[in-house]
């Protein structure tokens, strides 16, 4: 039984993490993280390329979203970036 259980666990790992995003999807997610502070996240999204699919908009309204809330972290983070 736990044969089964841990290879169907391992076979639908990478199917969740393959998981393609749309472009309203992805910069929500965006946006969400710089209003929360999420740093984390941020550098996920750049680790796996999904920053380099935002418009200059979507980047602006994050950088926008982090000075509002007051994330310094954030704002170093995506200052970096740019």
């Amino acid at each position: 039984m736990l044969p089964l259980l841990l290879t169907a666990t391992l076979c639908c790992i990478p199917l969740c993490l393959s998981v393609s995003m749309t472009s309203k999807t992805r910069s929500q997610l965006y946006q969400d993280a710089a209003r929360r502070g999420d740093v984390a996240m941020l550098r996920y999204f750049r680790y796996t390329g999904n920053d380099m699919a935002l418009q200059a908009h979507e980047r602006k309204v994050a950088l926008s979203a982090a000075k509002q809330h007051n994330h310094q972290q954030v704002l170093a983070f995506l200052n970096q970036s740019d």
